[in-house]
C-alpha cells in the first residue's frame, strides 16, 4: 500500500500537468488574438490602416484559430479596406470569407448590405442589383454607425460618425486640409457633404443614374479621377511650405490681409492669415508643378501641335508642345 500511495500521487501530478499545458495550448491562439487586436488597434490609431488589415489577415491564416474567430477577422478586416482605404476588392474578398466561414452568422445583413456597396462602387451596378435581390433584408443596418462611434449627423436613419467627416477632410490636398481645422470651418463641410448626399439621392430616386447621357458623365469623371489621384501622388504631395516662406508672403502681402470693418482697418497678425497664406502659397506651388509636369509629358510623349491650323503662327509647326 505504501508504494501504491507514491505511485497514484505521481500518476496524479502528471494528469494534472497534461492538463494545464493542453489547457495552456487550447488558450494559446485566443491570447495572441487579443494581443494581436490591441496592436491593429494601436495602428488604426496612428493612421496605419493597410498595416493593420495585414495583421488581420496574417492572423486569419494562423493556425489554431476557429471559424468564428476568423470570420469576426474577416469582418473586420472588409471594414478596414472598405471604410479606411477604400480598396472595394479587397474589401469584398474579406465579405465573402466572412459569408463562407459563418453563412448564418447575426451579422451577415450588414455584411450583405456592405458587399452590395463594393459592388457599387467597383462599378457592378448589376452584380449589385443581383447580389440585393438575394436577399430579403439588405438595408436592416444599413447606415449604422459602428458601435462607440461619434455621431455628429444623421440623415434619416443613417448616422455619420465624426471619423467619416475626417477622412473626407484627409481626401483633400494637405494645404487646403489647412483650411478646415477649426471646429466652424469643419462644421461648413459637414454641412455641405450632407447636401452633397441629399442631392445624390433625390436624383438616384428620379432614376439618373441610369440615364445615358450620365452614364457617359460618369465615365469622362472617372477618367477624371484617375487623373486626379496621378496630380495629387505627382503633384501635390510633393507640396511643401515652410514657416520662413508664409513669413516672407505674409511681409510681401500685408497690404491683402487688411480687414476692413465700420470704416475702420486692422492689420491681420500672421497668426490669423497663417491658413489663407499656406492655401495661396499651395496653389502657387501646384500651378507652377502641374504646368511643369505637363511639359515633362509633352516632351517625353513627343507630342506635336500644328500651330498654323489655328491660325496662331501661320507656316510653323510646334514641336514638343508646352515647351
Amino acid at each position: 500500500m505504501k508504494k501504491i500511495v507514491p505511485y497514484m500521487v505521481a500518476v496524479i501530478v502528471t494528469v494534472m500537468m497534461v492538463l494545464v499545458l493542453f489547457q495552456q495550448k487550447k488558450m494559446g491562439p485566443a491570447m495572441e488574438v487579443e494581443k494581436q487586436k490591441e496592436y491593429v488597434n494601436s495602428l488604426l490609431n496612428k493612421g496605419l490602416y493597410r498595416k493593420a488589415a495585414g495583421v488581420y489577415e496574417k492572423i486569419i491564416d494562423s493556425p489554431g484559430i476557429s471559424k468564428k474567430q476568423r470570420s469576426n477577422l474577416a469582418y473586420l478586416t472588409g471594414n478596414i479596406y472598405l471604410e479606411n482605404l477604400r480598396d472595394y476588392e479587397n474589401a469584398l474578398a474579406a465579405y465573402l470569407k466572412v459569408k463562407i466561414l459563418t453563412p448564418k452568422s447575426g451579422i451577415m445583413d450588414e455584411v450583405n448590405q456592405k458587399s452590395v456597396e463594393c459592388l457599387e462602387r467597383l462599378g457592378r451596378s448589376l452584380d449589385a442589383r443581383m447580389e440585393m435581390e438575394k436577399h430579403t433584408s439588405p438595408d436592416k443596418n444599413k447606415g449604422k454607425a459602428p458601435k462607440g462611434a461619434l455621431v455628429v449627423a444623421k440623415i434619416g436613419e443613417r448616422e455619420i460618425t465624426m471619423d467619416q467627416l475626417r477622412r473626407k477632410i484627409n481626401d483633400l490636398p494637405p494645404y487646403y486640409q489647412e483650411m478646415f481645422k477649426s471646429s466652424e470651418k469643419q462644421l461648413e463641410f459637414l454641412q455641405q457633404f450632407i447636401a452633397t448626399e441629399l442631392f445624390y439621392e433625390k436624383a438616384k430616386r428620379k432614376g439618373y443614374d441610369k440615364d445615358k447621357d450620365i452614364i457617359a458623365q460618369a465615365f469622362e469623371a472617372k477618367k477624371a479621377a484617375m487623373m486626379q489621384k496621378l496630380i495629387k501622388e505627382e503633384i501635390q504631395d510633393k507640396i511643401k511650405i515652410t514657416d520662413k516662406e508664409i513669413e516672407l508672403y505674409y511681409e510681401s502681402h500685408r497690404e491683402d490681409y487688411i480687414e476692413k470693418k465700420d470704416g475702420k482697418e486692422r492689420q491681420e497678425t500672421l497668426t490669423e492669415a497663417k491658413s489663407s497664406i499656406r492655401a495661396a502659397l499651395g496653389k502657387e506651388k501646384e500651378e507652377k508643378l502641374m504646368k511643369d509636369f505637363m511639359v515633362e509629358s509633352f516632351i517625353s510623349s513627343d507630342v506635336k501641335i500644328y500651330d498654323d491650323l489655328f491660325g496662331i503662327s501661320k507656316g510653323k509647326k510646334t514641336d514638343n508642345a508646352g515647351k
